[in-house]
């Protein structure tokens, strides 16, 4: 799955979580946490695969459920101590996405054996016929079924998403500087 169709299932998955569970939107640092958690597992197994040679695959350490599972359990303890429970939930709720949003193209075909990074070590990996760059996964891209069906969902997220107020676009407006006012200097 492209990063846009994991940030979509990762925000349409954890603003319903939000509204069912507290009757509201999503707040802008929970947002923002959501969709780090999206992209979490491409950001730690590609580069170690791909371009340092320390994984087997670009699915393997990050995209198992079982480190997903450690990493979200670690991050929720180390987040009570903090008041930040709903970044923690947010995040894994991103992170957990990932992995079986990769998983549904694969299961669909009745490629079961393309899942089984979801348990890897415990589970071997098949053979992977992909080329291990990031240009040349981008130069791959073309209109299929699946395709359309991300950018669809990316475009659905991006409604509900505005819907619910662009939850987190001030956040990154502040940390960039954007959209500040700033005081002229007094006169002297």
């Amino acid at each position: 799955m492209w990063p846009w169709g994991h940030l979509a299932v990762g925000y349409l998955l954890y603003t319903a979580f939000v509204r069912v569970r507290e009757g509201r939107a999503p707040g802008g640092p929970a947002t923002l946490a959501v969709a780090f958690g999206t992209q979490f597992p491409d950001l730690i197994d590609k580069p170690l695969a791909w371009w340092l040679g320390v994984l087997p695959s670009g699915r393997t350490l990050a995209h198992s459920v079982l480190t997903a599972l450690i990493v979200s359990a670690l991050l929720y303890a180390l987040a009570r101590r903090r008041n930040a429970t709903d970044l923690a939930v947010a995040f894994a709720v991103g992170y957990l996405s990932h992995p079986f949003a990769d998983a549904f193209l694969p299961l669909f075909q009745g490629h079961a054996e393309y899942v089984a990074y979801l348990l890897w070590p415990l589970l071997g990996l098949p053979f992977y016929h992909t080329e291990a760059t990031v240009l040349a996964s981008v130069g791959s891209f073309d209109l299929t079924v699946y395709g359309l069906i991300q950018l669809g969902l990316a475009l659905l997220a991006v409604v509900v998403w505005l819907l619910d107020g662009a939850p987190g676009l001030a956040e990154l407006g502040r940390l960039f500087g954007v959209g500040e006012e700033h005081d002229p200097a007094p006169d002297r």
